[in-house]
């Protein structure tokens, strides 16, 4: 997902798009660290290793349908930095893979001709559908999201929400009869002389690397801070720490872990992926200090700004992001949605 340089466009139904980069792209998503070649549909030869080059190759997962067409393929998501783990087939589908100490897959890769998109359960609903795209394929055809659609509707799912999607990648669902679900503001921060504004927090307030045992809390604290459409469960926790070649994943403690933030840099950009603070600690400043923590580790790694998106109604985030020296940007992001029966 990108932004665009130096020009506006007519983005009709949604609004118009302003861009604000003035050099060079913007990716919110993963960085593709390879290729996706595909000999003939539905036999994929090598799968896109994202963000960091591992030997992690698999194997040709089926051969194209006999008569031609494209076969849809359902492949097991899998983080580019976790050891990859032997997958078997389901009898019930030989197409389709799963892991097998992970019980029931929640996130998959559905592969239709040259498209990919990956689906899953929705966190705060089973019977609604997850659909993002993948980052080697920035845009989807109408038909391509229409087949998919077919697929989630084979599989029981009576409708589909969608990941963030910027304007430009919007149009297509809009075509494809989505409608807009609900949005989200993007903000900048420039890490040129940064200087952000300090706050003192609370004394008693300790940040530190966040660990693995620290996840069961940590979610605790997103369940606590967000309502059910923006919670993240546990692999919405794994997609914002693998989203970007490098990431920082913080926790504030006093005592219990009462927040953390997970920040990750792509290239000269740092995104601050999620932050969140327990409602019982919030104006103690726990939030403030986890943001100039991220700012800060970014500057160090030679990122140029940092981009951060809540929902517009968010206005205790909003006064945060805009106190400690983000600006709003001319782009949202669009949730869109739509009914498979």
């Amino acid at each position: 997902m990108q932004f665009g340089i130096g020009r506006r466009s007519r983005l009709g139904p949604l609004e118009t798009l302003e861009e604000i980069v003035a050099r060079e792209p913007v990716d919110h998503r993963r960085q593709p660290g390879g290729t996706l070649w595909v000999v003939r549909s539905g036999v994929v030869v090598l799968e896109a290793l994202v963000c960091i080059q591992e030997d992690r190759h698999p194997r040709s997962v089926g051969p194209s349908d006999p008569s031609g067409a494209a076969c849809p393929i359902l492949v097991p998501w899998s983080s580019p930095h976790r050891r990859p783990r032997r997958a078997r087939r389901l009898a019930s589908d030989p197409l389709v893979q799963e892991t097998p100490d992970d019980g029931m897959m929640t996130r998959q890769t559905l592969i239709l001709g040259n498209e990919r998109f990956r689906v899953g359960p929705w966190h705060a609903d089973p019977a609604i559908a997850y659909l993002a795209l993948t980052p080697d394929v920035p845009r989807a055809s109408p038909d391509g999201l229409r087949r998919c659609l077919l697929r989630l509707g084979d599989d029981g799912y009576s409708s589909v929400i969608t990941a963030a999607l910027h304007p430009d990648e919007a149009q297509s669902f809009l075509l494809a009869g989505f409608e807009e679900y609900d949005r989200l503001r993007v903000l900048s921060h420039p890490l040129i002389d940064l200087d952000p504004p300090r706050r003192d927090h609370d004394t008693g307030i300790c940040l530190r690397r966040a660990r693995t045992t620290d996840r069961r809390s940590a979610l605790e604290v997103d369940r606590r801070a967000f309502n059910p459409c923006w919670r993240l469960d546990s692999d919405g926790l794994d997609e914002a720490l693998d989203a970007t070649p490098r990431t920082r994943f913080r926790a504030a403690t006093r005592g219990d872990l009462i927040g953390y933030a997970v920040t990750g840099r792509a290239g000269t950009q740092g995104f601050l992926q999620r932050l969140a603070v327990d409602p019982d600690h919030a104006g103690a400043g726990v939030g403030s200090a986890l943001v100039l923590d991220a700012l800060r580790w970014s500057r160090r790694r030679r990122a140029r700004r940092v981009l951060v998106n809540t929902q517009p109604d968010n206005h205790r985030a909003l006064e945060l992001y805009h106190r400690l020296g983000f600006e709003t940007t001319p782009t949202d992001l669009f949730v869109m949605a739509r009914s498979i029966r």
